[in-house]
């Protein structure tokens, strides 16, 4: 999935596996993209651990942080957990601002 947004810049959603990496900025303006694409790594593996691969993300707001823990109650109901890679810096600090972190076991 691939969303154009202001000044010719996107974000992707790439599901590989049991895996979702992202590129770009996840905010309002992608809410109902990512949530469509956790909802379908979800569905698509039950029960198995699915990551979330944050390298290429270099912003992260409020509903982002939604989209990612309502996948995470989603997750735990049906035996499987969500892991977050690779968050870089600015995303980082949201989750450790939000007490994410310990939610998601960001080291």
């Amino acid at each position: 999935m691939e969303r154009s947004r202001d000044r010719n810049e996107s974000t992707t959603f790439t599901a590989d596996g049991d895996t979702l990496a992202i590129q770009g900025e996840i905010d309002v303006a992608v809410v109902d993209e990512f949530s469509a694409a956790m909802i379908a790594l979800l569905d698509a593996n039950p029960g198995v651990p699915v990551r979330v691969d944050l390298r290429d993300v270099s912003f992260i707001d409020s509903s982002g942080l939604g989209v990612l823990v309502g996948a995470n109650k989603r997750a735990s109901e049906s035996g499987s957990t969500i892991r977050i890679e690779n968050v870089q810096d600015s995303p980082a600090k949201v989750f450790e601002i939000t007490g994410l972190r310990t939610i998601f076991g960001l080291d």
